[in-house]
C-alpha cells in the first residue's frame, strides 16, 4: 500500500471515529464541551476528507500510470478508501441533525409516587396540549415536545375525584429544550426537579 493511499485511508478513518466517539459519548453524558468538541471536529472532518480526497487521486493517478497488470487492485482501493471518505459526509449530518432535534426537544417526566393512580394529566405550553393520563401509581411517562412560541409551561392533573395544578416552569420557549421531571407525591402535593444542561 503506497504512502499517499495510507494517508487517503487514514483521512477517511480519523474523523469518523473521533466524530462517532464525540457522539455516543455526548448522548451519554450531555457534557457541554462536547458540544463545541463536535462543532471543531466538523470543521476538522471537513478539512482532512478534502484532504484524503487530494491523496486518493493522485495514489489513483500514479497507480494507473505505473501499473497496467494491477488496475483492479487499484480500483478497489479507490472504491474503499473513496467510500471511507464519503461516508464522513451522511454521518457527520445525521450526527448534526439528531443533536440539534435534542437540543432544542423539552423532555418532561412525570412520576407517580402518590400511591393512587393518576386519571389525567394535561400539559399545556405554547403550542401544545398533551394528556400524559392515565399513570398507574409507581409507574412514569415521558414525552418530548417542541414548542411554538413563548409562554408558561403548565398541568392539570385529576386524580381520585379531586382536580389540582400548577406550574411547571414560568417560561417557555421554541427552539430551546429542556428537561423537567415532576414527582407526584401523596395529598396532591409534587416536586419538580430541572436537570441542568
Amino acid at each position: 500500500m503506497s504512502r499517499s493511499l495510507y494517508a487517503a485511508y487514514l483521512c477517511g478513518a480519523t474523523p469518523l471515529l473521533i466524530g462517532s466517539l464525540i457522539y455516543t459519548t455526548w448522548r451519554l453524558t450531555r457534557w457541554p464541551w462536547l458540544e463545541t468538541a463536535g462543532l471543531i471536529m466538523i470543521a476538522v472532518g471537513t478539512i482532512s476528507v478534502m484532504v484524503g480526497a487530494g491523496f486518493l487521486f493522485r495514489c489513483t493517478w500514479k497507480g494507473f500510470r505505473a501499473a497496467r497488470i494491477h488496475r483492479a487492485k487499484i480500483r478497489l482501493h479507490a472504491f474503499l478508501a473513496g467510500g471511507m471518505l464519503l461516508l464522513n459526509v451522511p454521518v457527520a449530518t445525521i450526527f448534526a441533525v439528531s443533536a440539534i432535534h435534542i437540543m432544542t426537544c423539552y423532555v418532561m417526566r412525570v412520576s407517580n409516587e402518590s400511591g393512587s393512580a393518576i386519571e389525567s394529566f394535561v400539559v399545556t405550553g405554547p403550542g401544545i396540549r398533551v394528556d400524559l393520563g392515565p399513570i398507574a401509581p409507581g409507574q412514569s411517562t415521558e414525552y418530548q415536545m417542541t414548542f411554538s412560541g413563548d409562554g408558561s409551561l403548565d398541568f392539570i392533573a385529576r386524580q381520585q375525584q379531586s382536580v389540582w395544578g400548577g406550574v411547571m416552569e414560568g417560561y417557555v420557549t421554541g427552539g430551546l429544550g429542556g428537561d423537567t421531571t415532576i414527582r407526584i407525591m401523596p395529598n396532591s402535593q409534587f416536586q419538580i426537579i430541572k436537570k441542568q444542561n
